[in-house]
């Protein structure tokens, strides 16, 4: 969906490029569901087909547990050597009067009508990325976000950056705003927020709860088994162990980082232990995420702020976008790069992206991370011109200097 709409937007931008479009440019919803739907099968693939064709049972059921030892797996009995629990996250339902009013985000992706008014309760990841695509569907867009800025957990100028951006594009952005209700009014909803201490009332057709997501836990039955788990999540050491010898857990049902390639890393690191005693360590230092909004976001390490809470003696290596030459050519200057440098070792200790592809550029700043590479690495590195991974060049080029300057020299 997110492409779909991405390549909307460029081919209504197709005169900047000296593209003459003959006909009115559109949008049909149901071929662009249609196209989410087939990259989804095809990304997906018989997955059961190949378990089996590895030598590996597949079972469709439901599994509870009987005791550390025992669980049911749909009607049958099972004393499984040893269990790693991967059952993943459910979309969060806040305690709000009316909260059954809204649509989750699995509703939001089988959507079959565009409609006229969105409301987004929440402003993570998942209200980001939808406000995008429904407001580059031509939906009128509303974020109601409780907290007092979006992406609560990022780096601060990367927040302020995507509000900004969001209100100029036309997207309506209300933090610091506390929902206390949701009501069905003849086919309509009314949401009621609070905000600067005035209650306001936003109607919209439909409501989208996008608060986050929980562990999903209901039917294991952990508590008849004594697994430690709080509403956080499943208790897990170090090797992805819980306090049941014989039982892993991994994923989101640990309620670490939500995200889809840590639960992959998670599931490897807990499949080696339960087969080899605990040979691996779980390694979080270097987890970079994204935001694949319009404009894009990638961060890595560090915040800003997180620096300064720990007393990190720090400086800031920054570019911004529009002095990068592929940005300019592509018609992409909106953003910028920076990166947190330790001024101990001149290690980068973060990087947050803001930009056209800012998920494949913040990777390098990642692998930089990993490898120990400091910020005088990156800018003797050559790069290819023009090309956007020189902005992350351009940064690092920009505090070797000492100043913030013009990509890339």
């Amino acid at each position: 969906m997110v492409r779909s709409l991405d390549f909307f937007s460029t081919v209504k931008r197709a005169s900047e490029f000296g593209v003459v479009v003959k006909d009115e440019v559109r949008l049909d919803w149901s071929r662009v569901i249609a196209r989410k739907q087939h990259a989804v099968e095809h990304a997906e693939g018989d997955k059961a087909a190949d378990l089996r064709n590895r030598g590996i049972d597949y079972y469709k059921e439901k599994v509870t547990f009987i005791s550390p030892e025992e669980v049911t797996i749909g009607s049958e009995r099972a004393r499984p050597k040893r269990i790693i629990i991967a059952t993943g996250s459910k979309p969060s339902m806040p305690p709000i009067p009316g909260v059954e009013h809204t649509m989750i985000s699995d509703d939001a992706l089988e959507i079959k009508e565009l409609p006229t008014l969105m409301v987004i309760i929440g402003g993570g990841f998942i209200a980001l990325e939808f406000a995008h695509v429904f407001h580059q569907a031509g939906v009128k867009v509303t974020i109601l976000e409780a907290k007092d800025r979006l992406l609560s957990t990022a780096d601060g100028e990367i927040s302020k950056a995507i509000k900004d951006s969001f209100i100029r594009q036309g997207i309506e952005v209300y933090t610091g705003a506390g929902v206390s209700g949701i009501e069905a009014q003849n086919g309509t909803r009314v949401v009621t927020a609070t905000i600067a201490g005035e209650e306001k009332l936003f109607t919209s057709d439909v409501v989208l709860n996008a608060t986050g997501r929980v562990p999903s836990l209901d039917t294991l039955s952990l508590d008849a088994v004594g697994i430690l788990y709080s509403k956080k999540g499943i208790k897990v050491n170090e090797f992805m162990q819980t306090n049941i010898e014989h039982v892993y857990a991994a994923g989101d049902v640990t309620g670490g980082y939500m995200l889809t390639p840590v639960a992959s890393y998670e599931a490897r690191v807990a499949a080696q232990n339960a087969v080899t005693g605990n040979s691996r360590k779980i390694d979080y230092r270097v987890v970079p995420y994204a935001v694949f909004s319009r404009p894009e976001i990638g961060s890595v390490g560090l915040t800003e702020e997180e620096a300064q809470a720990r007393g990190i003696d720090y400086s800031l290596a920054w570019l911004d976008f529009a002095t990068v030459g592929a940005a300019v050519v592509n018609g992409e200057t909106e953003g910028f790069v920076k990166l947190v440098v330790d001024n101990s070792d001149n290690q980068i200790i973060g990087g947050h992206i803001i930009g056209h592809s800012a998920a494949e550029l913040i990777l390098e700043v990642a692998i930089a991370m990993k490898g120990n590479l400091t910020v005088d690495d990156i800018a003797d590195t050559i790069y290819i011109h023009p090309t956007f991974s020189e902005a992350v060049a351009g940064a690092a080029v920009s505090h070797e200097k000492g100043h913030f300057e013009a990509c890339c020299g």
